[in-house]
């Protein structure tokens, strides 16, 4: 009886040891991924976002000039 006891009992904290050990790795897993997925977004947004900004000023930076090269020009 008692050995049965013991082995319901060794059964059980086997069982939630090993639930508690599958819901941290889940959680883990989860953590990191989410934490990796926000990161190369956020990294991408930021290296598109300035790449268009820098773009953008160039581009404005030689319409001006060259408009005012023609305008100077004439």
């Amino acid at each position: 009886m008692f050995r049965r006891a013991l082995y319901y009992k060794m059964t059980c904290r086997s069982f939630i040891q090993s639930f508690l050990l599958s819901l941290t790795h889940s959680f883990t897993h989860s953590f990191i991924h989410s934490f990796i997925h926000s990161f190369i977004h956020s990294f991408i947004h930021s290296f598109i976002h300035s790449f268009i900004h820098s773009f953008i000023r160039s581009f404005v930076r030689s319409f001006v000039l060259s408009f005012v090269h023609s305008f100077n020009c004439t």
